[in-house]
């Protein structure tokens, strides 16, 4: 049987693909038994991140690692997947045009008989692919897991670039996701992180998904990535929703900066001000908890002054 290995780089998000991935390998094996099974090849398929310049450099670097094994003999095909390929798709053909193919943000369900059969890679430049409760996934975080309730942004923040890799959001619906959480208790899974670019985009809804995912069961763990701080101060029901339930006291609340010319030039909805009602919503409802954040100093336009006022605050 063939050897398929799957590098995954980057985020949580990422690891979420990389399971879906493997968990489309598995199915397409287990319908294809017969045919592949005498398949000795060995495989390698690496889940890029494209975020930062720093990671498409270890993008890039993992690739060519693993094109030194396939020319040393050591593997047979090497694919490429994830934000990279929606980035930088022709220039993963330019640099390392050694590759077997590329797979898609829309390709995924597709991955085996791209593997296994040379299907022609697809990328497409603006993604639709949403993942469901009846999607095949491989967990390989142990006891907890993360579940993505949706997918790509609709912000426009100057220096991100996800909605051009990502497209813009699309959430599941409440019951897809209440499926899927169920299937993860059941295997035994006893904390859920609910995972997406920004979890506020998901709308008032985000309320209901909540209350519903308390009743699941009162026995397990649910942790939120990443909450917006606009998104908090415009709904703070988000927060007083978390009160009392099986959410632990842990934010993700990216702030950037806290300059508020900053704040504009990094096109930040709410600025300073989102973020302070942000935190004092946060502090009404959990007197004690554990606020996780982002900061990005040296951009465009900061000086000595913005800079000491951003570790001031922080």
């Amino acid at each position: 049987m063939a050897d398929v290995k799957v590098v995954n780089l980057g985020c949580p998000k990422n690891l979420v693909d990389a399971e879906i991935i493997m968990g489309y390998i598995n199915k397409y094996i287990s319908e294809n038994y017969d045919s592949l099974k005498e398949n000795r090849q060995k495989i390698v398929i690496i889940n890029t991140c494209a975020f930062l310049s720093s990671a498409i450099s270890e993008s890039f670097d993992t690739i060519k690692k693993y094109l030194n094994e396939k020319k040393a003999g050591f593997v047979d095909k090497v694919f490429v997947s994830g934000c990279l390929v929606q980035r930088l798709k022709d220039e993963i053909r330019l640099h390392v045009p050694q590759i077997d193919g590329l797979i898609g943000q829309d390709a995924l369900p597709l991955v085996g008989k791209i593997i296994f059969e040379d299907e022609k890679s697809r990328v497409v430049e603006n993604p639709r692919y949403l993942p469901s409760f009846n999607t095949p996934r491989i967990i390989t975080s142990g006891y907890f897991s993360y579940l993505k309730i949706g997918e790509g942004c609709s912000r426009t923040c100057s220096f991100c670039t996800i909605p051009s890799i990502r497209g813009t959001f699309r959430k599941r619906t409440v019951d897809d996701i209440l499926q899927e959480a169920k299937k993860l208790l059941e295997s035994g899974v006893r904390e859920i992180i609910l995972v997406a670019q920004d979890l506020t985009l998901y709308g008032k809804e985000l309320i209901q998904l909540f209350e519903k995912m308390r009743r699941l069961d009162d026995t397990y763990w649910l942790r939120t990535l990443y909450l917006h701080p606009d998104g908090i101060s415009r709904n703070p029901d988000i927060i007083k929703s978390m009160k009392d339930n099986n959410f632990l006291p842990y934010f993700e609340v990216p702030i950037q900066h806290i300059n508020e010319r900053i704040l504009k030039r990094m096109n930040r909805k709410g600025g300073k001000a989102s973020i302070l009602q942000a935190l004092e919503i946060i502090e009404k409802y959990f007197d004690e908890c554990a606020i996780r954040t982002e900061v990005i100093v040296g951009f465009p336009g900061e000086g000595e002054k913005e800079f000491k006022e951003l570790c001031e605050f922080v």
